[in-house]
């Protein structure tokens, strides 16, 4: 009976050690206080080809509302009534070249350098040169808003007239095409002896 007891106690001795071994060998590896590792949970940005399309469609876009440009294919055909503070009216034809230095999508610098037909229809048709130059400015697309001034000269007149001038105007869509705007100018002509208003509804062509 005494040999049975002692090897029952050996194989309980085993036993315990055998259990016993693989939480020391953890504690050695990795002790009872000290934390895992944090792991950062910040995903790392993704490159897509959407996304670099997009930035190159943004630098882009910003570079064209940015450069400043010289435009001289513009042009302006128009009509409309010349009267004074004597009661005078007229009717009058114009042409004009308007090159315009662009500053951005919204801004730009207009020169106006126009010939016009006044009292056309009429025997006392006589010339008048049109030079000015305005800003335009289109805040609220497609609305156009233009004020600037300059000096015109008639044949049947001497000297200049000076003038004050302002206008507003509605752009079309597209880049391309020849009607690029239609607009309506109000000019106020000073004369030592005349109060002379002209009102003109131009169409803006681009070639």
């Amino acid at each position: 009976m005494k040999p049975f007891r002692k090897l029952s106690r050996v194989i309980l001795t085993l036993s315990c050690l055998f259990c016993l071994a693989p939480e020391s060998r953890a504690e050695k590896v990795l002790p009872k206080n000290a934390k895992p590792p944090a792991v950062s949970q910040t995903p790392a940005p993704i490159s897509t080809p959407q996304a670099s399309v997009r930035k190159r469609v943004i630098r882009r876009e910003y570079a064209s509302e940015t450069r400043l440009k010289l435009v001289t294919n513009w042009f302006l055909i128009g009509g409309g009534v010349v009267n004074d503070s004597d009661g005078g009216s007229a009717g009058t034809t114009q042409v004009s070249w308007t090159p315009a230095l662009i500053f951005s999508d919204s801004v730009r610098f207009k020169i106006n350098l126009g010939v016009s037909g006044i009292n056309l229809f009429t025997s006392e048709t006589f010339l008048g040169f049109d030079g000015a130059g305005s800003f335009v400015f289109s805040g609220a697309r497609p609305l156009l808003f233009e004020v600037g001034g300059g000096a015109q000269y008639w044949s049947n007149k001497e000297g200049f007239l000076p003038q004050v001038r302002g206008g507003i105007g509605y752009r079309f869509s597209g880049q391309g095409n020849l009607f690029h705007a239609i607009q309506v100018t109000y000019s106020r002509l000073f004369n030592d002896l005349l109060r002379i208003n002209m009102v003109v509804a131009s169409l803006a062509l681009r070639f």
